[in-house]
């Protein structure tokens, strides 16, 4: 079998879809496509981590001891929102934490890819002492959603919009609510920016991506020695999985037109290779109007709260009191 109609076979592609992306069969070209498929079937099947697991990393890196998550009242809702059926869990503030000035607060927890809801209560330790209560849910392709497929920011980026609206209907104009996000989390984020603003407060991205198509052009910038734009184009035609290619996920359009007036936040490491650091300064410079940033010396992938927890409590802080949020 020759290299071209294994590479025909590995892709599905009929001769003119190869021919329109350049591929005419070389052994180069071949390792390219087992890149390509290795890249999109991971995040078409994403493997996410045992949920008591990521619970318990959540809770020792946030510093909630099991009494204290016991205190938190868990109610768990199973409700249509959009095209999806979604599981969501609401676990109000620890009791030594609630303000009790009749005034609700929330923040909605949005999580990365192959992780699990549960894991981003380390991010909580920035709100609990606020009175903040907590909302988290499973993206697509995860958990609850494992029967849908993960388009990284494009489907998911209207499942976060519901549940924002949802939110804020059910809590009233006077709550204070904010959204949180890690890695693919953040992807989806800046992918409804401007819809969400209409519900919520002000949103946190962390380590995330302007979009996808600008992470297929940074995965063909660390596999240099393929030709320029091939493995992009390709991994783009390959990443096609309900309705949606990676092109469809780009949250810089979105960020631009984000009101001027909500607060958003970026948090990144200094040394992420894997979601460049340059990504979140893309996003940043795409926000007019109310902004800030923070950069973590050799801080990798999602390691910023992890290696400042202090800090990074400090900055989430002085951005919320900075704009006026409490």
């Amino acid at each position: 079998m020759s290299y071209y109609e294994k590479i025909r076979k590995k892709t599905g592609f009929s001769d003119a879809k190869l021919a329109e992306l350049g591929i005419t069969g070389t052994a180069q070209e071949y390792h390219m496509v087992l890149v390509g498929g290795f890249i999109t079937n991971m995040v078409k099947h994403p493997t996410t981590f045992p949920k008591p697991l990521t619970l318990f990393a959540g809770m020792v890196l946030c510093g909630v001891s099991p009494k204290r998550l016991k205190s938190m009242h868990r109610k768990r809702e199973k409700m249509t929102m959009g095209d999806r059926k979604m599981g969501i869990s609401y676990l109000t503030c620890p009791p030594e934490f609630q303000k009790n000035d009749g005034k609700k607060r929330l923040i909605i927890q949005s999580h990365g890819f192959q992780s699990s809801a549960p894991f981003n209560l380390r991010y909580y330790r920035s709100y609990m002492t606020r009175g903040y209560d907590l909302v988290w849910f499973d993206q697509r392709g995860h958990g609850d959603g494992s029967k849908l497929g993960c388009t990284m920011g494009h489907n998911e980026a209207q499942d976060l919009i519901n549940i924002c609206k949802y939110y804020r209907d059910l809590l009233g104009p006077d709550a204070t609510i904010g959204i949180h996000g890690e890695s693919m989390g953040s992807g989806i984020l800046a992918n409804a920016s401007d819809e969400v603003a209409k519900y919520v407060d002000f949103a946190v991205l962390d380590c995330g991506y302007s979009g996808m198509d600008q992470m297929a052009c940074w995965a063909e910038n660390l596999f240099f020695f393929w030709p320029k734009e091939k493995l992009h184009d390709l991994v783009n035609e390959m990443s096609y999985i309900d309705g949606a290619k990676w092109t469809d996920s780009n949250g810089i359009p979105h960020i631009e037109n984000t009101p001027a007036e909500f607060p958003m936040l970026f948090q990144h490491g200094s040394i992420d290779f894997f979601v460049a650091t340059h990504f979140s300064k893309d996003m940043y410079a795409a926000k007019q109007g109310k902004k800030d940033i923070n950069i973590y010396p050799m801080a990798f992938h999602g390691m910023s709260q992890l290696l400042y927890p202090g800090k990074y409590v400090k900055d989430v802080t002085k951005f919320l009191d900075e704009n006026g949020i409490d």
